[in-house]
């Protein structure tokens, strides 16, 4: 397995989480058209949640048939760079990792808080997406790092780059808390730094 590897169906989840918030964005890096107006969504709504629900169903609960389906990132981590570097990128890829992150959230039925975040990790690590590693803790303080991120690692910039995954964790904290969090990302490993760190604050 290379290190440049993701879960294909971590990949799909992406690109279908930037076509709900930016079809116009979406079609151009994906399809190479700008054809598509802001306003026009490419895929009917409905065949489109139908494509999305069966998505989180197979990332969520169909992990040990689909462990060993892997692709290289490069796609990914192009599209990533691709939206970020458009107007309004930072808040398209935050949205869109939000949006998924509170899809995700939905399905992981745990109780206690510390147990819940630990079964986000096993499904990030099972997605071959990163692992979580917490370093601050508490009701509504969370400072955590992002090993082996698939967005940044084997990328060089100048700035952070990992607005998506920032975006899932807010969704994911919202989710289970019910309450609005700030997340953002105050190192990343495409800048040099050991690993990408994220402050999540309850808000």
């Amino acid at each position: 397995m290379e290190m440049t590897d993701v879960n294909l169906l971590f990949r799909q989840a992406f690109e279908y989480s930037i076509l709900e918030i930016a079809p116009k964005k979406f079609a151009q890096y994906v399809y190479n058209t700008t054809s598509l107006s802001d306003h026009t969504f490419p895929i009917k709504k409905e065949v489109f949640n139908k494509m999305r629900s069966v998505l989180i169903d197979q990332m969520t609960f169909d992990l040990e048939k689909n462990k060993e389906l892997l692709v290289n990132s490069k796609a990914l981590s192009k599209l990533n760079l691709d939206v970020l570097d458009t107007f309004a990128g930072k808040t398209v890829l935050h949205s869109a990792g939000k949006n998924l992150g509170l899809q995700i959230g939905k399905t992981v039925q745990e109780i206690d808080f510390r147990r819940y975040i630990l079964e986000i990790n096993n499904l990030i690590e099972k997605w071959n997406a990163g692992k979580i590693r917490i370093k601050k803790f508490d009701q509504s303080s969370i400072d955590f790092v992002l090993i082996d991120n698939i967005f940044s690692k084997n990328i060089r910039q100048n700035r952070t780059i990992c607005y998506f995954m920032s975006g899932f964790f807010q969704g994911i904290l919202e989710d289970y808390t019910n309450t609005y969090w700030n997340v953002i990302e105050t190192k990343c490993s495409a800048k040099g730094d050991e690993y990408c760190e994220f402050q999540a604050r309850n808000i």
